[in-house]
């Protein structure tokens, strides 16, 4: 919910205190959301005009209480009647929402200033997903659909959503309370605020309680962690890029990192820095007032004034990232210059991979890796995890003996079926159903775009993560983000009966390879003209190393390409271009990369328009950019390789294969099942 924050002035009425709340007609009813403005409240209120605006409408069918105050301004026979569905009222395509005249500008806002009195006002009942909202008090206001269909979609999630529902958890002084107190505790310990008198016209941002549970994988035991959060979408200022930056390391150079140590047999240990926002100092010229938070205020009167950065801030991960690169310079590391989240000392030969607050640390003795280690902690506070084993959902299997390391993503997809799917039927071997295809054109149900962008969000991190198998079957699923149709629907929950079949599935990196043997390898292949409503074709390529796919990638090219050999000679350069960036990784990690880089492909007419320059009239109309492959070939630099079909490495990138090409596509990536020991 969007909230607007308007100038002091004396002439404003005193905000009245009104809670905002909706019940379940649940057997023991819980409050969703219970908001409180106090007197002497910063000059923000919420704005339930544009809450309203931005929100869908409500399928029909859903039971409707009627605003007697905003009756009065509608015209015969826009209201349905009370307590009756509006299906039964003449239209069964229109909502009660939908059916009811939108209140004019500023008709919630004034019930929040007081303009318009509670006593006036009547609750407006709906029902989501087979849940009722019941009227509540006239001093009351349910939530918007928006925020309903947020609570119902992480109900059933063990950590709270706020303090409220907090406290009315049987282990809340227990279990919640002590990682509320010790949050406090560190703010105060490190400085972070001072208390100030509030003053008005004075900005001061809102904050929220964040829980959440962190399970250690080595001992299975869950703590609770508790942090107070600001509400940083209420800050005001510039919002360009080179204003925001967050350490967030690439996944490909995490498959690297992990492949090449696993290739040498070297360590890698897991730390991560204690509430690493909190050690980034403010500029002076950046000023933050922040709330008390909620159950530990020391009078309305006052508010933080911050001395360092808090997360939940916009520029929270830009204040560490400049408070921590000074100190790994200090200590001899320099950033890659391919990914400024991979740091080596070319004394040490120690490597880092910084993901925000959590780092790996690799070198060939524990001794080299324990001094970066000291170091560090003469800092910052380190927490200690010890040999890699799960890092950003990334579940880690090491064979020293046989120099490989097994990458999945088992534990975050069985949340993600746990939270999204019923699976109800059998499993299945392929990620696209038999016998199906999505249309030119298709009817969007609009209903389930929020739920559904949820959904393609959660398994788009898997599908770049450690399952290329996906890749494909989850890009056309994004295609329907704006208003998904019933074939979206369909292949969606397919696709969530082979996750269901292939849960350990994942990557296999390293091995006992010849330094030579290392080189990036790379497929490229492209659909021609397969996009039916654009006629756009797909291309698709693939980067392995170490015996492994590092980088794979599928895309509707931008343009109508005139020939199936122009489609493929236009998907070499982004799959060169991709092999060039995982070599110059490479070549920074210390490794020397073995020249020319191999690109293959199934298209030997392709082929031949790189190889020969003199036949240009055929290429003639393609862009420039697409033809700097045929420079970088002559230059040296790639080596276009001629494939067979069947051998081609990248062709379920690029269309969906049935169950014999799909097998065989998963054993080309290299792709295998292994059980993770701390998840059974």
């Amino acid at each position: 919910m969007k909230k607007t924050t308007t100038s002091a002035q004396e002439s404003r009425p005193t905000p009245k205190r009104i809670n905002f709340t909706a019940q379940l007609l649940t057997p023991e009813p819980e409050t969703i959301l219970n908001r409180q403005e106090e007197d002497g409240a910063p000059d923000i209120f919420y704005d339930f005009d544009e809450d309203l605006r931005d929100e869908d409408p409500i399928p029909g069918g859903r039971e409707t209480f009627v605003d007697p105050l905003l009756a009065a301004t509608q015209a015969p026979g826009e209201v349905p009647e009370p307590g009756k569905p509006s299906h039964e009222q003449g239209d069964p395509l229109r909502s009660g929402r939908a059916t009811r005249r939108r209140p004019e500008p500023g008709y919630y806002k004034g019930v929040a200033t007081g303009k318009i009195r509670p006593e006036h006002l009547s609750a407006v009942a709906i029902s989501k997903l087979g849940y009722l909202y019941q009227p509540i008090a006239v001093e009351e206001l349910c939530l918007s659909a928006v925020k309903v269909t947020h609570n119902l979609s992480t109900e059933g999630t063990t950590a709270p959503k706020n303090y409220q529902q907090a406290q009315r958890l049987p282990n809340f002084k227990t279990y919640w309370l002590p990682a509320i107190e010790a949050q406090l505790r560190s703010l105060q310990d490190r400085g972070v605020f001072v208390l100030v008198e509030r003053k008005r016209g004075m900005r001061v941002l809102p904050g929220k309680w964040v829980f959440d549970e962190k399970m250690e994988p080595t001992t299975g035991i869950t703590t609770a962690r508790a942090r107070w959060v600001v509400c940083g979408n209420f800050e005001m200022g510039s919002w360009n890029i080179e204003d925001l930056y967050a350490a967030v390391a690439n996944a490909t150079s995490f498959r690297l990192f992990m492949a090449i140590y696993a290739w040498n047999s070297f360590l890698v240990e897991q730390y991560d820095f204690k509430t690493a926002f909190l050690n980034s100092k403010l500029k002076e010229d950046h000023v933050y007032y922040v709330e008390q938070p909620r159950g530990l205020s020391k009078g309305d009167h006052l508010v933080w004034h911050l001395k360092k950065a808090m997360y939940g801030l916009r520029r929270a991960p830009q204040y560490w990232f400049e408070t921590i690169l000074p100190v790994l310079q200090e200590m001899g590391f320099e950033p890659f210059s391919q990914d400024t989240c991979l740091f080596k000392n070319e004394k040490t030969g120690v490597l880092l991979l910084l993901y925000v607050d959590d780092v790996l640390m690799g070198a060939a003795t524990i001794t080299e890796i324990h001094h970066t280690r000291d170091q560090l902690s003469d800092k910052f506070e380190l927490k200690e995890i010890g040999k890699v084993k799960r890092y950003l959902g990334f579940d880690v299997i090491r064979n020293y003996q046989n120099n490989t390391v097994f990458i999945l993503q088992e534990a975050y997809t069985k949340m993600i079926l746990a939270k999204f799917s019923t699976l109800e039927g059998g499993k299945t071997t392929c990620p696209w159903p038999n016998k199906v295809e999505i249309p030119r054109q298709w009817e969007p149900q609009m209903s389930e775009a929020r739920y559904y962008i949820k959904q393609t969000g959660s398994i788009l991190y898997l599908s770049t993560g450690t399952r290329p198998d996906i890749t494909y079957t989850v890009s056309r699923l994004c295609e329907g983000n704006a208003g998904p149709g019933q074939e979206h629907l369909t292949v969606l929950k397919h696709l969530y009966h082979y996750l269901a079949s292939t849960k350990s599935l994942g990557l296999l990196l390293g091995g006992k390879y010849n330094l030579h043997d290392l080189g990036p390898l790379a497929y490229a292949d492209a659909s021609y003209a397969d996009d039916l409503a654009t006629r756009y074709s797909t291309g698709g390529h693939v980067v392995f190393f170490a015996g492994g796919p590092v980088f794979w990638k599928t895309k509707k090219q931008t343009f109508v390409a005139l020939s199936t050999t122009e489609a493929e000679f236009c998907n070499l350069t982004p799959a060169a271009k991709s092999a060039q960036w995982v070599a110059e990784i490479v070549k920074e990690f210390g490794l020397a990369v073995k020249a020319p880089v191999v690109v293959f492909t199934d298209s030997a007419n392709a082929r031949i328009h790189v190889l020969n320059p003199q036949k240009a009239a055929p290429t003639r109309c393609i862009d420039i950019r697409y033809k700097w492959i045929i420079e970088q070939t002559r230059n040296g630099l790639f080596e276009i390789k001629y494939v067979k079909g069947e051998e081609m490495v990248a062709d379920g990138f690029t269309k969906p294969l049935q169950r014999e090409k799909h097998e065989k596509f998963v054993k080309q990536l290299g792709m295998t099942s292994m059980a993770v020991p701390w998840l059974n």
